[in-house]
């Protein structure tokens, strides 16, 4: 398996395979394993998603919803995006394959599985909807995707059982071809 490897000022804060199924064709896609540098920086590479996250349950809440544009600019939800994003950048993440080559990216973006747990928000509470509060389209994906799920099959005694990560590393390459 070819390992790639993501860098910030000279010092290597992980690896992936980038392994996953691809859904884009300039955009690559893995599990993240952290080195302990890099796991010394998770909190500065992923805080932009928890600054984004406390600015949306802001937003859904309605704690600003009368503020224009200018005075949402103003909040301390939209600050502290702005200040996670410019602490991330100024890491200057870079990725390279495994000959050590910088690959050119557009982005790369690291993200904490752990922030979609629902009990770490304390957001609990989510109903179940019935089925006939679904759109007739909605309800037809339904089916299909549990039609597909259940065509899925167990893997076998003998195959390798991936192992996840806590960490998923997203890159949107330059080139598409710098990963083939």
């Amino acid at each position: 398996m070819i390992t790639y490897t993501v860098w910030s000022r000279g010092r290597e804060l992980g690896h992936s395979s980038l392994a996953f199924a691809r859904c884009l064709d300039s955009v690559r896609a893995g599990w993240f394993y952290p080195t302990d540098a890099g796991t010394s920086l998770m909190r500065i590479i992923t805080g932009s998603r928890d600054a984004w996250l406390a600015m949306a349950v802001a937003y859904q809440q309605g704690k600003h919803e009368d503020l224009s544009e200018e005075e949402w600019r103003r909040t301390a939800e939209f600050a502290g995006v702005v200040a996670a994003a410019a602490h991330a950048d100024a890491l200057q993440l870079e990725l390279r394959g495994p000959d050590g080559r910088v690959i050119p990216t557009e982005d790369i973006d690291i993200r904490d599985t752990e922030l979609f747990i629902p009990e770490i928000h304390g957001d609990n509470s989510r109903e179940e909807i019935p089925l006939d509060d679904l759109s007739p389209q909605s309800r037809k994906d339904l089916e299909e995707l549990l039609e597909f799920a259940e065509g899925l099959r167990e893997p076998e005694p003998w195959e390798p059982v991936p192992e996840m990560g806590r960490y998923r590393l997203f890159v949107h390459l330059e080139n598409e071809w710098d990963i083939p």
